[in-house]
Formats: C-alpha cells, sequence, structure tokens
C-alpha cells in the first residue's frame, strides 16, 4: 500500500498537497528470526490422517471445496463465495 499510494502522490503531482498515511508503516523482512514467522506458518495444521479422511469421505462439492481448501489456504468463506466466473484456468 505504501508503494502504491507513493506511486500516486508522485504520479498526479501531489507531492506538496498529501501525505501518505502509510509513510510511518514497517513491514518486517523475512529475516528468518522468530519474530518474522509469517501468521500461516504459526497456525497449527491438520493432522495427516484427518486431511486423508476427509479427502475419503466427501463427494462432489464438498470434495472440490475441501480440494480449494488443502491446495490454497484459503479460509472457507474465500472458497464457498466463489463464482464460476471467478475461476479461470491458467
Amino acid at each position: 500500500m505504501k508503494a502504491m499510494i507513493g506511486h500516486a502522490i508522485r504520479e498526479f503531482d501531489l507531492i506538496k498537497m498529501v501525505s501518505n498515511p502509510f509513510e510511518a508503516l514497517e513491514v518486517g523482512s523475512p529475516s528468518g528470526g522468530e519474530d518474522d514467522v509469517a501468521a500461516r506458518d504459526k497456525r497449527k495444521s491438520l493432522p495427516g490422517a484427518v486431511i486423508d479422511a476427509m479427502k475419503g469421505k466427501l463427494q462432489g462439492e464438498l470434495r472440490l471445496i475441501w480440494g480449494l481448501l488443502d491446495g490454497t489456504g484459503c479460509r472457507l468463506s474465500e472458497v464457498s463465495g466463489l463464482r464460476i466466473e471467478d475461476v479461470r484456468k491458467p
């Protein structure tokens, strides 16, 4: 956000009129330190046995949703709210 807003301020020549509210925002660097661990790496993942059991029992749309959740790390609300138009083949 900081870079995007900064670019827009420079592009539209607003340097003296507008300040970037994200200018003082510091983002930790991935230095590998214990404090810089990403949120996804802090969470406890499901045991492999649970994942395998879910894959074996689900059918139809629920199986597709589970596959997206397992493969992408998305939240349930992100996957269950998708429309056909939102998904494209690479």
